[in-house]
Order: structure tokens, then C-alpha cells, then sequence
């Protein structure tokens, strides 16, 4: 997938989260022994710091970093929005199986042309998702309107994971 960019890569990327959407909970939690769960807690904590208001999670697949920002005390509102129906469809799921409907919105919308006013959020967050952009141009596009939709003094924060280093680690996981 590396070699894919532009509208090659935006149609593989599509295509192969459509077909994962029902293992894709179960996949990260294999791919990370369940940490990505700590990791978007921390990040949501972390992007609503000192901030009150609207969050949104960009490109927010199944909704677990948009229900992580919709559990913090200040905010109003979780908004989480993802390319594909069948992804926010499942996070609409979880948003109820949490009893977290009110204060959540799952929308189907696109990273480089975000929905949204400017200024409209306190914070925006993408989690794993700016690497499956159409290419470098596309991350550029999906910061400038994260960066758009978020008030001055606001915050857009990403996670994301590098490959490791060789090491102990890697070798005994033999990657």
C-alpha cells in the first residue's frame, strides 16, 4: 500500500476498511494488546485540556477516541465522523451500548473537506487515520481543516504509531 497514492490509494484504503468493519475493534485490540484503547483515552484527555465545548475525531472509524473525548467532564458534545457508513454505523452502535447518544454524533463525511464552520470545535483529534490519506498532500489538507474547524486557542491532536526500532522488543515479537 505504501506505493498507492491518490485516488489508487483512497479506493484501496476504502475498500479494505469496508471489508474489515465488523473484526476492525477486535484487529486493534490484537495489534496493540489493547493499549490503543489507553492511548485515545490519554489522547482525549490530553485535547480537551483547559478546553470546554464541541470535540471532533476525524477519520474516527468504530468511535472509540470519539467516546473517549465524549467521557470527558467539559465536553459538550463528541462528534465523530469517518468516510464510510458501515464504520459509523458500528460507532453509532457503541455510542448507544455506552448510554452516550446525547452527548455524541456519528456523521459520514471526508477528512479533506470537513462538514463543519470554522472555529466550531474546542478540539479535533484523528487517531490512526492520517497515514491512510491519499498522500502527502492529502495530510497536509485533512490538518489544514482540522486546524479550521478548532477555535483560536484550541487544540488538534493526532495519534499515530511509527514503526520500532530494531531492538529487544521487535526481535521478540519478530518484526
Amino acid at each position: 500500500m505504501a506505493e498507492l497514492q491518490g485516488e489508487a490509494k483512497q479506493q484501496y484504503v476504502a475498500s479494505l476498511f469496508s471489508r474489515i468493519t465488523r473484526r476492525y475493534d477486535l484487529m486493534n485490540d490484537l495489534m496493540t494488546v489493547g493499549l490503543h484503547r489507553v492511548w485515545k483515552s490519554r489522547t482525549a484527555r490530553l485535547a480537551m485540556r483547559d478546553r470546554s465545548g464541541m470535540a471532533l475525531d476525524v477519520a474516527g472509524g468504530t468511535g472509540d477516541l470519539g467516546l473517549a473525548l465524549a467521557r470527558q467532564p467539559n465536553v459538550e458534545q463528541s462528534v465523530v465522523l469517518d468516510l464510510l457508513p458501515g464504520m459509523i454505523a458500528r460507532a453509532r452502535l457503541k455510542m448507544v451500548a455506552a448510554g452516550l447518544e446525547r452527548v455524541t454524533t456519528c456523521v459520514v463525511g471526508d477528512a479533506l473537506n470537513l462538514p463543519f464552520p470554522d472555529s466550531a470545535f474546542a478540539c479535533c483529534t484523528a487517531g490512526f487515520s492520517l497515514r491512510n490519506m491519499p498522500n502527502l498532500e492529502g495530510i497536509k489538507k485533512a490538518l489544514e481543516e482540522m486546524a479550521r474547524v478548532v477555535e483560536p486557542g484550541g487544540c488538534v491532536a493526532v495519534l499515530e504509531l511509527t514503526p520500532l526500532s530494531r531492538g529487544l522488543i521487535t526481535s521478540a515479537l519478530n518484526w
